[in-house]
């Protein structure tokens, strides 16, 4: 399951900073050590941390804001005056 190794440090990390979850290792953790786990943890308190869900608003924005500037520095040529 060396595959996995990276799935494991990723999401570990992210878990660690959500404070979510518990670290385990695919390749030492048995079926029966999983299941102790959720057994040892089912019906505890959890306190997860705030987490942003305005992602979209504010890509949204800074896409907005560098299109206006691009805008502003790119001006459309004047139009052309018939003779």
């Amino acid at each position: 399951m060396k595959p996995q190794a990276e799935q494991e440090i990723t999401i570990a990390g992210r878990l660690a900073r959500h404070g979510a979850g518990i670290r385990m290792s695919l390749a030492e953790t048995s079926p029966g050590d999983l299941a102790e786990a959720i057994v040892r943890h089912i019906g505890k308190d959890v306190a997860y941390p705030r987490v942003a869900c305005d992602g979209a608003a504010r890509a949204a924005e800074v896409i907005l804001d560098r299109l206006e500037r691009r805008r502003v520095r790119v001006q459309p040529p004047a139009p052309l005056r018939p003779e």
